[in-house]
């Protein structure tokens, strides 16, 4: 098992919740959430990957009647979400076992966590989390989106580090994937970013089959 993984495992995964947990519940300004309903998804199952304790997987079964499922590293905020919220299926575990739910899924959402993921881990949760998502189901990412990738020490636990990439490029690059919606913003204020070392973005991805992207000679078709 790789170090960050086996860290947010074993300790990071709670106290990363316990720092958080305040903020959790204000989620009527939830940057996923808008951007779902603003482009007025139908999604009918959800998987979260970096779920908390399901604060938001809660609000959108709630407002959309979807089945929803999340993983998370936080035996804690699993617990508490468990309790607080039944009807969701939460389980402790990091995004590399979304299999765990012997399924598939209309809609996966990155919970801002892979600027956290090792990179010998990276391209293995691409992997996992397109093989769980449906053909036509939408790859939604919160996260960093720097202009310029970059590394640095993450300040909360020492040997860790911090990976700041725009992720959602390593699945559009496979050609399978189209962009629905993008908004660069800043965390803590939700403002349009001017800090791009430090601004966050939601993306959309849906995901097509590949034949439904380009024509027989190469080229992308026309409508695309």
């Amino acid at each position: 098992m790789s170090n960050q993984r086996n860290v947010f495992l074993r300790s990071e995964g709670d106290a990363y919740f316990r720092r958080s947990r305040s903020t959790l519940e204000s989620a009527d300004d939830d940057a996923v959430i808008r951007a779902i309903e603003f482009l007025d998804l139908e999604i009918g199952s959800v998987l979260e990957l970096g779920c908390a304790n399901g604060h938001r997987l809660e609000k959108l079964r709630t407002r959309m009647g979807c089945e929803a499922f999340g993983l998370d590293p936080s035996g804690q905020a699993i617990k508490d979400g468990v309790r607080s919220f039944p009807e969701l299926d939460l389980r402790v575990g990091t995004g590399l076992e979304a299999d765990v739910f012997q399924r598939d899924f209309e809609c996966v959402i990155f919970g801002f966590f892979l600027y956290l993921v090792d990179r010998t881990d990276v391209l293995e949760q691409f992997s996992v989390a397109d093989r769980v998502l449906r053909d036509g189901g939408y790859a939604v990412f919160l996260d960093f989106s720097p202009m310029v990738p970059s590394v640095n020490d993450y300040h909360h636990h020492e040997g860790l580090k911090s990976y700041k990439l725009q992720y959602e490029n390593v699945l559009l690059a496979c050609g399978t994937y189209t962009r629905l919606f993008s908004w660069a913003f800043d965390l803590s204020s939700r403002k349009p970013a001017h800090d791009w070392e430090n601004a966050c973005s939601v993306e959309v991805l849906q995901k097509r089959r590949f034949e439904e992207l380009y024509t027989n000679d190469g080229g992308v078709t026309p409508d695309r």
